[in-house]
């Protein structure tokens, strides 16, 4: 075999290895995040829904949550780690394990509030677009953009600051608005601990907790 074959044969060694690697390491984080998935759920309510998305993550649902919630659906997706070339592109634009939250709360906040990372053009022209009710934009920490429209409620935003003081560089969107769900958030998983389910909805639930116009 000539020198171009033996390459070629590497190369799908390789791959071959590095699939075998990254579907192990997903499957075991499935399986990590899951058992602390549910704990941390069931502290609201009883989980009605779980499915697992393939290697790839797992959905949950909490149909009759406890107050302030309704409903909490969390949806937690990995990185393609079993396609390397793949996982390249996917850490080249940023993106990492990602939890999702969308939320139902007991009653529809005045205040809405959209919230993203500066860089995130896709966010921006989504808030610039709205003209039929158009958003004002407000202070927000370093690396964030953050607008609001509807009743003000300054004592909301101060809790959302509290909150984005400790989340802030986990957070990637956060939405709270009048339609539902009424609360939906796109954030960083780390499964260390530092932006655990647990952790999140606790912060998240003292943010819309007693939330009101002034």
């Amino acid at each position: 075999m000539n020198a171009g074959q033996w390459v070629i044969i590497g190369l799908c060694v390789i791959l071959g290895l590095w699939f075998v690697v990254g579907y192990l390491t997903n499957a075991r984080k499935v399986r990590t995040i899951s058992r602390a998935v549910e704990p941390a759920l069931a502290k609201y309510g009883r989980v009605s829904t779980y499915r697992r998305l393939g290697n790839s993550g797992a959905q949950f649902i909490v149909e009759k949550a406890e107050s302030p919630f309704r409903q909490i659906e969390l949806v937690f997706l990995l990185e393609a780690r079993e396609n390397l070339l793949l996982w390249l592109f996917e850490r080249i634009r940023g993106r990492g394990d990602e939890l999702r939250l969308r939320v139902n709360l007991r009653s529809a906040p005045a205040q809405e509030i959209s919230l993203g990372q500066s860089q995130d053009r896709e966010f921006k022209a989504g808030v610039l677009r709205e003209q039929e009710k158009p958003y004002e934009w407000i202070a927000a920490p370093p690396g964030l953009e953050m607008a609001r429209r509807g009743s003000k409620d300054a004592a909301l935003v101060e809790r959302l600051k509290r909150f984005l003081k400790r989340y802030g560089k986990a957070v990637k969107r956060l939405a709270i608005q009048s339609k539902e769900p009424h609360l939906t958030v796109r954030a960083r998983l780390f499964t260390d601990g530092v932006m655990s389910a647990e952790a999140l909805l606790e912060a998240l639930r003292d943010v819309v907790q007693g939330s009101g116009p002034d």
